[in-house]
């Protein structure tokens, strides 16, 4: 039982420093992308507002194209969601894509 003891902090003695030496931490500059993805995200925001704006006029104007057994909100509610998904996934990926691999956050996500 003593030379467990003795083995298991020895263990955690060696954990603790490999730790301490080649861990990583999670700055703000990890989470900051830079000025050409921003302008990339931006841009897939932009172009997803006005999209869902065009579908507010097509819903209020009583033109919006209804799927079989929808109603006007349901079919509303369905392409508003189709356009803000396709929009925060093409905006994850630009980020995903264009981060560097030495990136601290995508290391732990990916």
């Amino acid at each position: 039982p003593e030379k467990v003891k003795e083995f298991i902090d020895q263990t955690q003695a060696i954990v603790n420093y490999w730790l301490l030496n080649h861990g990583f931490t999670i700055g703000i500059g990890d989470t900051i992308p830079g000025a050409a993805i921003q302008s990339k995200i931006e841009g897939i925001i932009k172009t997803a507002k006005s999209r869902v704006a065009d579908i507010v006029i097509q819903a209020q104007d009583n033109k919006l194209e209804l799927k079989p057994g929808q109603t006007l909100f349901e079919a509303f509610e369905s392409e508003v969601n189709k356009l803000l998904n396709k929009a925060r996934d093409e905006a994850g990926e630009t980020a995903q894509t264009n981060l560097s691999t030495k990136n601290n956050i995508k290391t732990m996500v990916t």
